[in-house]
């Protein structure tokens, strides 16, 4: 599984108990309790809603588990929230987006 890096610029506290959440579902997902690693995925998105790695992780989650519409919705929202990043930030050849 290739790992997304989780973003680092949060500011209160929320944002840890939501690294623990994601810690929590990763560890879970890694040792195949899906169902585990959802819950937790959704309860980190609960308090960091805008955060496209834990959408992502919970899509792959969903797509282990046989939930393509459910892990398709996860994928829309990152692919949109990527698509709001590249069209709000200057983006120059160098940048290291492309």
């Amino acid at each position: 599984m290739q790992v997304l890096h989780w973003d680092h610029h949060f500011g209160s506290d929320k944002p840890d108990k939501a690294m623990e959440l994601f810690g929590s579902a990763l560890h879970k997902q890694i040792n195949n309790d899906l169902n585990g690693a959802i819950g937790d995925y959704l309860a980190a998105i609960k308090i960091r809603d805008n955060d496209p790695a834990v959408h992502w992780y919970l899509g792959t989650a969903y797509e282990a588990a046989g939930k393509a519409t459910e892990a398709k919705q996860e994928y829309e929202k990152v692919r949109q929230a990527w698509h709001w990043t590249i069209n709000t930030q200057q983006v120059s050849p160098g940048s290291g987006l492309f």
